[in-house]
């Protein structure tokens, strides 16, 4: 026994039986049998024959080997001394409250797969990007997807719980203090608090958004120092202690001027009008005009920056390479790249072309499987659904651990000595099997397949006004000579419910009165039932609907 399994800072033997941490005893040892203990930092400690009747380390790196008699028939009772009513049980499910009938039974499995590592990766009231074993510490960036997805895959409770760390932190990413931080922040806490639709949470939440929006606005209008500057004595890992600032464009000499950073602009887009979204509710009219002005010069300049026509026009070769920043975020989730969907699906098609192999089959333009995922999610927004099917089916060809849907971050990460920070300590060498080549699972990984699969299903598109809601947009066309059915998807705050009977698509929706839209896989003649259940109305009426779906 050692602290591969967990930390070990006490043992006890007394003759008979063996104290572990004052909880676990294992008795019934034979007479001849010989019981060591010691650190495992000592040198040799496999080897060593100590006489120690007991041995603590406040660090845990204890051992105990127990050497047998190899003509022993030895039984060891091992008793767990902590009450059963003592330990600390989750208060949430695992699973989401969605319920699938589904043709193709991976899809089911995948999503309920990535919810349920999503929600054990979570410790304490934080998020981690991997096993928090070997790297201890909450990365924002990576929390802030993971949140979003727990959100939407009905976690409330546990998304509720993880908000204040998002609310109270504005720059630290793990170790370092990053420009696009405070702009995540907005649109996770944003994600839940639609999720959730309580206005005691969007109360307490206001403090904090003013907040952030307002240090977006600082980082935007100047090149100047004008922002926190945090010192490496407040942030001892850093190894640069000052920001990735935004400011990394052109200058130009007018008082409205707005500094361009295309991979960090786009998040802080999708912030202001989240955060304009927010003062519209608590009717503060004065913020939400100065957010969305905000945000239609960030847009402006982002697509003077990266205009989507001169991308048409660059060869295949040049347009494969992931630094058209519209290719992972452009329509989700920041929107930025709204306003001309035939031009962008000009280029995502002339991408397309160039994303395969020697042999003609699927290759993702990224070493990093959450980048592909993210670059899926556009495809759906562009109703391109065999597009994504081709990269679902990859990333599912190219788990971890087959047949758990856990992924790293990057497909080629080979683990090393120097993989992890060494102030980590060295649980990297750990990590519950030999020679592992991979951080699994990575859960901003997981968060980025979870969203997808789930706006496959249905999925709020908020670029009309009102929303529209979209169903079945990721529904391949093979699925439709057999029923299927969803309950349960909440969007939004509504809870909708669908199913599909081969010749009729019926929609409950629990909450407000949605336009809804029926993905291209859908026969245009497809007739729609839609029921709306007015979610806090005491009435028991019914408003029945009955449409076709449009172009």
């Amino acid at each position: 026994m050692g602290a591969a399994g967990a930390a070990i800072p006490s043992l006890d033997w007394n003759g008979n039986r063996l104290l572990i941490s004052d909880r676990w005893s294992i008795k019934d040892l034979p007479k001849q049998a010989k019981v060591y203990l010691g650190s495992e930092n000592t040198s040799g400690w496999m080897r060593e024959q100590s006489d120690r009747s007991q041995w603590q380390d406040p660090h845990g790196w204890s051992y105990a080997r127990i050497e047998l008699n190899p003509s022993d028939n030895a039984n060891l009772l091992i008793e767990d001394n902590q009450a059963i009513a003592d330990i600390e049980t989750p208060s949430t499910a695992l699973t989401s409250n969605l319920v699938l009938d589904l043709p193709d039974p991976q899809f089911s499995d995948s999503l309920k797969a990535t919810v349920a590592h999503l929600t054990m990766g979570i410790a304490g009231n934080r998020t981690y990007p991997s096993d928090p074993v070997s790297y201890p510490l909450s990365r924002f960036r990576d929390g802030a997807y993971q949140i979003v997805a727990l959100a939407r895959a009905g976690q409330l409770d546990l998304a509720k719980q993880l908000s204040p760390y998002f609310a109270e932190n504005d720059f630290i990413n793990s170790i370092l203090p990053e420009a696009d931080i405070p702009a995540l922040g907005i649109w996770a806490l944003e994600e839940v608090a639609i999720a959730i639709n309580q206005p005691d949470y969007d109360r307490w939440l206001w403090s904090h958004i003013q907040r952030k929006a307002k240090l977006i606005g600082d980082i935007l209008s100047t090149n100047r120092p004008g922002y926190p500057i945090l010192s490496a004595a407040k942030a001892p890992f850093a190894e640069n202690s000052e920001f990735v600032r935004v400011d990394l464009g052109k200058m130009e000499n007018t008082p409205d001027a707005i500094n361009i950073d295309p991979a960090a602009n786009s998040i802080n887009y999708r912030a202001l009008l989240d955060a304009a979204a927010l003062a519209d509710r608590l009717n503060n009219r004065e913020s939400a005009k100065l957010w969305r002005s905000q945000a239609e010069k960030l847009k402006a300049a982002w697509q003077k920056d990266q205009p989507i026509t001169q991308a048409n026009q660059q060869p295949k070769s040049k347009i494969k390479s992931p630094e058209f920043s519209a290719f992972t975020d452009g329509l989700w989730p920041s929107g930025i790249a709204e306003g001309d969907r035939a031009a962008l699906t000009q280029v995502f098609q002339k991408r397309w072309a160039g994303l395969k192999d020697n042999s003609g089959a699927f290759s993702p333009a990224s070493q990093s499987i959450q980048t592909n995922i993210a670059e899926a999610h556009q495809w759906l927004l562009l109703d391109q659904p065999e597009w994504v099917w081709q990269a679902l089916q990859w990333t599912w060809q190219n788990q971890a651990s087959s047949g758990l849907y856990t992924w790293s971050g990057d497909r080629l990460l080979q683990l090393s000595d120097n993989a992890l920070p060494k102030s980590f300590s060295q649980w990297q060498r750990l990590r519950g099997r030999v020679n592992s080549t991979q951080l699994t699972p990575h859960y901003w990984t997981s968060a980025e397949m979870l969203l997808l699969q789930l706006d496959m299903l249905t999925y709020s598109d908020r670029s009309t006004s009102p929303s529209t809601l979209i169903i079945g947009a990721g529904i391949p066309k093979d699925w439709l000579s057999k029923s299927i059915s969803v309950k349960g998807q909440l969007i939004d705050g509504n809870l909708v419910d669908w199913a599909w009977d081969g010749k009729q698509m019926n929609v409950q929706i629990k909450g407000e009165n949605l336009l809804v839209k029926l993905g291209s896989a859908f026969p245009r003649e497809t007739q729609l039932k839609l029921e709306i259940m007015p979610k806090d109305s005491l009435k028991s009426e019914i408003l029945i609907k009955e449409a076709f779906r449009s172009n």
